[in-house]
């Protein structure tokens, strides 16, 4: 893991770039971020086409697009953490890369690294500041690993902490970190503690002092010598990092990093120096183990065959503890994964419901907005039928004032009528009279005028049969008349007037028959046979006006009936309106809590 520290860099001091709207980030942790994954995934063959990442740039952040460096990650800080035969390796579109970025952004949760504002359309579109955040915290994970707070080991138990416990445990180690570095100063005899991994490093005592303690005679390195005879905090930085590289520890942090009090990067290479040192500690303590078992086979050389037995005992009980402990872990990784697909099984049936759910809403929404449709068409329908209604009511009225008028006028046909006869009675009185005072001069002329009165006779007979024959022809005109009358009332005006021009006709020849004593007897009663027969065609009338206005009546109270199921139907709809509105509701607050239950698992 030997890997040498970045040339200081001739940029500004901070060396910051701006990213989208008010973000910055930092170009020398993304090439300290980007050489340490290089050593790290140097021989993972499934990231093979990524490596090496450039250090300069963007690089880095391209590289994350498909995931599988971030799985990677997150693998070595969590062993096993992700499923890596689920990862699509060779993603061939969006679809796939997608798939990968979840199962990143859900196994990042799961060991403790802060996601609320990252999602995966971020990582694909390689947002510097949302990226370098992420990998930080994923590699600071890793790093602090094997810092112990309070001495105790997390290792075994970090596996069942909560995601909140998590980030909690986090802060702890870096505190325990910070911890270890002054006892560690105090126990190398540094004037100085310190309080953060910024500015208190920035003039390399504390480092100089750590690497010579944690390095021994490896690091060569004379703290106390370095710092009174090199001011120039610069070159003491370059110095610190050239010891540090003696020892294998010289990663993330840059001379430049060391003066500028860069705290990531101090905190990262801080974190290395205690990882090699708990390990040089390790290796110490099972060297003086395995010597203590060497001095142990040499004292007792006659036991030696026994010792041999004791010894592969223990072996073989120190192997069976490893192969239990293994299994152990093997049951608890299993049982999370089964954990993981039972919950990931729960949030798609939630899904699937909450789809159904959303189908059926837009299903109801159809149907509610033809429903709505049929209300407008129905109103509509009501509309044009109550406008049908008016006018046949206004046609009704119409009918009902001609059949008053046609009865007035009928009333005064029948008192024309009546003053006909009064005035034919008057004729036959004067004819009487007349009978009487010429009755002498009537006989000598009754010779001369016998003759004319059967002239007069003849054609008064022939007259008559004319006047059968017009009375038959107006009674098949009234006839036709009344027929037409159920659909144009000046049918029946004009059966009226034609029945007051016979009248005024038969009342012409009344007066033209009257000065004849003889043909005044017969036309007078021509005359009653020809008013009687108008009476009964102006009863007629009156009956068929009458039927008439009955069957407009029978139109009024069907149009009623007919109203009266409209507005029933429209009320049904109304009703049946507000029942989808009511399941409409009902199934957005059921949708509502499909999603609080998703968003709860998801959780």
């Amino acid at each position: 893991m030997a890997s040498h520290g970045r040339q200081p860099s001739s940029s500004s001091k901070f060396n910051f770039h701006l990213s989208g709207a008010q973000h910055f980030w930092s170009e020398t942790e993304t090439a300290a971020y980007a050489t340490w994954i290089n050593t790290q995934l140097a021989n993972d063959p499934d990231v093979a086409s990524h490596i090496p990442i450039a250090s300069d740039g963007t690089a880095l952040f391209q590289s994350l697009k498909d995931g599988l460096i971030l799985a990677k990650l997150i693998n070595l800080a969590g062993p096993g953490t992700i499923d890596e035969s689920k990862l699509n390796l060779k993603p061939k579109g969006p679809i796939h890369i997608t798939e990968n970025l979840r199962k990143v952004l859900a196994g990042a949760t799961q060991i403790g690294v802060q996601v609320h504002n990252v999602g995966t359309e971020d990582i694909m579109k390689g947002t510097p500041h949302l990226c370098l955040g992420l990998v930080w915290q994923i590699i600071k994970f890793g790093l602090l690993g094997s810092v112990s707070p309070g001495g105790k080991s997390l290792n075994s138990s970090f596996e069942n902490l909560s995601s909140k416990s998590r980030n909690e445990q986090t802060s702890s180690r870096e505190r325990a970190l910070l911890d270890w570095l002054n006892a560690t100063l105090f126990a190398a005899h540094c004037p100085r503690q310190v309080t953060n991994f910024g500015t208190d490093l920035s003039d390399s005592v504390a480092l100089a002092y750590l690497i010579e303690h944690v390095g021994q005679d490896r690091s060569q390195l004379n703290a106390a010598s370095l710092i009174e005879s090199e001011a120039d905090l610069a070159v003491r930085a370059e110095t610190v990092l050239q010891a540090a590289a003696r020892i294998d520890c010289r990663q993330f942090a840059s001379a430049e990093d060391i003066v500028e009090g860069n705290k990531n990067l101090n905190l990262a290479f801080v974190a290395v120096l205690h990882n090699a040192y708990v390990a040089s500690r390790q290796t110490n303590i099972l060297r003086r183990e395995l010597e203590g078992l060497k001095a142990d086979a040499q004292r007792t050389t006659g036991d030696k065959d026994q010792n041999i037995t004791r010894l592969q005992q223990r072996l073989q009980e120190a192997l069976d503890d490893a192969q239990r402990y293994q299994a152990d872990r093997d049951e608890a990784r299993r049982q999370v994964r089964e954990a993981k697909m039972q919950a990931e099984d729960k949030v798609n049936a939630l899904k699937q419901e909450q789809e159904d759910s959303n189908k059926k809403i837009r299903d109801l929404e159809i149907s509610n907005a033809t429903t709505q449709a049929q209300v407008v068409n129905l109103t509509t329908e009501r509309d044009k039928a109550m406008k049908w209604l008016d006018e046949s009511v206004e046609y009704t009225r119409k009918l009902e004032q001609e059949r008053q008028a046609a009865a007035a006028k009928a009333a005064a046909l029948s008192e024309q009528l009546q003053q006909s006869n009064q005035r034919a009675a008057q004729l036959q009185d004067q004819s009487a009279q007349l009978l009487n005072k010429n009755m002498n001069s009537l006989r000598e002329e009754s010779a001369r005028r016998a003759k004319e009165l059967e002239d007069q006779l003849e054609s008064a007979l022939n007259e008559k049969e004319a006047l059968q024959k017009e009375l038959s022809s107006s009674r098949k005109r009234l006839e036709e008349k009344n027929q037409s009358l159920a659909t144009d009332n000046a049918a029946t005006k004009e059966l009226l007037r034609a029945a007051q021009q016979s009248i005024a006709d038969l009342e012409q020849q009344a007066r033209t028959f009257a000065s004849e004593r003889e043909e005044s007897s017969r036309k007078q009663i021509d005359l009653e046979a020809k008013v009687q027969a108008l009476t009964l065609e102006r009863q007629s009338l009156q009956q068929q006006l009458a039927s008439k206005n009955s069957l407009s009546e029978q139109q009024s109270q069907f149009l009623e009936v007919e109203l009266s199921t409209l507005k029933e139907q429209l009320r049904s709809i109304e009703q049946r309106n507000a029942d989808l509105q009511r399941q409409n509701r009902s199934l957005s607050q059921e949708k509502q809590d499909a999603a609080d239950r998703a968003k709860e698992l998801e959780e």
